[in-house]
């Protein structure tokens, strides 16, 4: 299928919003460490982060590897380990899922920057 500079445009702006949302949610853990919420919320939020993080990846993933940036393919290995893996288990659980929030929320910001440096540069 051909798709037309106005398709380009929509797919454009939808993929531009939706990693607009990814990076307001990846902030949410990103702020004092001590602001950590409620265990509900972490959980609510981890769900969030995969949700709206894994179209990220496969945006980065249709990017030829020869074009794509160190970051993309590093960004890449840490959401496959972090998605894969889950929260290690330890002695406090709640500690821990609010620390694989932390480092999905990390990995969406790298993504969501190759995301930006890969967009190519319109003439006009």
């Amino acid at each position: 299928m051909t798709t037309t500079n106005a398709d380009e445009q929509v797919d454009t702006g939808f993929r531009d919003e939706a990693v607009r949302t990814a990076e307001a949610l990846a902030s949410q853990p990103l702020g004092p460490y001590t602001d950590r919420p409620s265990r509900e919320t972490v959980n609510a939020l981890v769900t969030s982060l995969i949700r709206h993080g894994t179209p990220l990846t496969t945006w980065i993933a249709a990017i030829p590897q020869d074009d794509r940036s160190p970051q993309a393919d590093n960004g890449l290995t840490d959401w496959g380990y972090l998605i894969d893996r889950g929260p290690p288990d330890g002695l406090d659980h709640d500690h821990a899922q609010w620390n694989h929030a932390r480092g999905i929320a990390r990995v969406i910001e790298n993504l969501a920057e190759a995301l930006r440096e890969a967009r190519p540069v319109s003439a006009g």
